[in-house]
């Protein structure tokens, strides 16, 4: 068995604490090595050593768009997208989790939405059950696109169809030959050549008056489960992770199963401390001082922040690193940032930006970034003008633009 061996299941019922489950053990490639089993979460832990496990919710549970976000971190990004989808989203936008796939080549973003109680009672009954999750997709994300064919696969009432250039549809099942005539497979300017209709119990739907299509129509009874097709399906088609943000799983010495060292790894973590109890102070000092940074920088800048915002996200929000931490102080600096702030957000759009904030003991050293000389000067003026005494550094030519430090102290106590 080899290490990247993996188990592929999904809740009959996901939602229901007696639900149970279907089961398959794949290899490193996604094929089945074994049929499709039926039971519960105990009985996957009893094959679960030294594979890993992933899960599959229905994807009548999971909503999939696509939205065009600025380049930015995922988090950040996962952070906007509340706003930017809350036309499409029905109910509480807070409720719901949000997974990030990668962008195309136009930019925009495949995005997965899924109730955060669904997730999360997954994770739990895994974690309770003594599994760890290496991933998460809705059931239907696994099919691969085909090009020339449309992967068509009826789950129960539900038809999901993936498209050649990747799109998905899911529409009802109960009039087959009119859903498939409403995602337009026989349409003539359509780059169709066949569909592949997948399904458990699919024999009947051959004898239906299913559109006419160059490539005709072939139905493939999954005898075996819907499982295995799945697995060898989801290594092609690159399925959107759900386990993002809040259910990331865990990485680096955190994701590593300790085992039988964990007796030793205690011991020697034990003799650690004692070693280097005298340095224990000096590092809750400087959590307390960057924390304390963080709730003051949420606090000077709480006017422009958006509702909610954690301290310790207030500095990036802010767009303005301060480093290095400063003396408990410094921290009395900190209200001057959102005139700072106002002074340059006076220039004219492009021409003065700020790159860091340095709070010392008695002054306030800015880098910045701006358009000429002339912005400079621009710049220094409009800290004058907030009352400031502001005295800029040699500035320093780059790509076209100018670097300077500028040091700041006031005519009256700075930050009052």
């Amino acid at each position: 068995m080899n290490q990247s061996d993996s188990i592929l299941f999904r809740f009959d019922a996901p939602g229901e604490p007696t639900a149970q489950l279907s089961y398959v053990l794949c290899d490193a490639g996604g094929n089945p090595t074994s049929a499709e089993r039926h039971g519960t979460l105990a009985d996957v832990a009893a094959v679960a050593e030294g594979r890993a496990l992933i899960g599959l919710l229905p994807a009548s549970a999971v909503f999939e768009t696509r939205v065009r976000l600025p380049r930015t971190s995922s988090s950040k990004m996962r952070l906007a997208l509340p706003y930017a989808l809350e036309e499409q989203i029905a109910g509480d936008a807070e409720a719901q989790h949000y997974a990030l796939g990668e962008a195309d080549a136009n930019g925009e973003y495949p995005v997965a939405i899924v109730a955060r109680e669904l997730v999360a009672d997954v994770v739990t009954r895994c974690r309770d059950a003594g599994l760890a999750l290496a991933a998460l997709h809705a059931d239907a994300a696994c099919i691969a696109p085909k090009p020339g064919d449309i992967q068509a696969w009826v789950d129960g009432d539900d038809l999901y169809l993936r498209h050649p250039d990747g799109r998905m549809q899911t529409l009802p099942a109960h009039d087959l030959p009119a859903m498939l005539r409403i995602a337009k497979v026989d349409a003539p300017d359509a780059p169709v050549l066949g569909l592949r209709l997948h399904g458990v119990q699919v024999d009947d739907l051959a004898t239906q008056a299913l559109p006419e299509i160059a490539g005709g129509v072939r139905t493939v009874a999954l005898a075996e489960g819907v499982l295995p097709w799945l697995g060898a399906q989801r290594a092609l088609a690159a399925p959107i992770d759900l386990l993002q943000g809040e259910f990331a799983r865990p990485r680096g010495m955190a994701a590593v199963d300790l085992g039988p060292w964990r007796g030793a790894l205690v011991a020697a973590a034990a003799l650690a401390v004692v070693t280097l109890i005298a340095g224990v102070d000096t590092w809750w000092r400087a959590r307390a001082a960057e924390s304390a940074t963080d709730v003051a920088l949420l606090e000077a800048g709480r006017g422009v922040l958006p509702q909610g915002t954690e301290a310790r996200d207030a500095g990036s929000l802010l767009r303005i690193r301060v480093g290095p931490t400063p003396s408990p102080a410094a921290l009395d600096r900190i209200p001057a940032l959102p005139p700072i702030a106002a002074a340059i957000a006076s220039m004219p759009q492009g021409t003065a930006r700020l790159r860091q904030l340095v709070l010392a003991d008695e002054r306030v050293v800015l880098s910045l970034t701006v358009a000429d000389r002339a912005a400079l000067d621009a710049t220094v003026a409009a800290l004058v003008a907030r009352g400031y005494a502001a005295t800029p550094g040699a500035a320093r030519q780059n790509e076209g633009s100018l670097e300077a430090d500028v040091t700041l102290t006031t005519r009256k106590r700075v930050g009052t």
